[in-house]
């Protein structure tokens, strides 16, 4: 698991200075602005070709999956939003085959 998280934490090398979803700390603040940041990182990683919908697990099962791997695994509070939801789009089975 260690591995996976190294290479999500190389592919995702972004800088990450304008993290708004870390900085409020969504992983446990639940507010209408904390959402509308997930979702925005979740539609970004779709974009980029990462996440592929499958269309039966709608974003807010995606982001409850997230703050449940925060809550478990503390590598994942030490790396960007986006490298986190990877890694849980991921484990959830729903990163694009290519």
């Amino acid at each position: 698991m260690k591995i996976l998280l190294t290479v999500f934490v190389i592919f995702f090398s972004m800088n990450s200075y304008a993290d708004l979803a870390k900085a409020k700390s969504c992983n446990v603040n639940k507010d209408d602005e904390c959402e509308l940041l997930l979702i925005s990182t979740i539609d970004t990683l779709a974009s980029s070709g990462f996440y592929c919908p499958d269309g039966k697990v709608a974003n807010n099962n995606i982001i409850d999956a997230w703050r449940k791997d925060m809550a478990l695994n503390g590598n994942l509070q030490k790396v960007s939003t986006h490298v986190s939801l990877g890694f849980t789009i991921n484990q959830l089975g729903l990163s694009c085959k290519n």
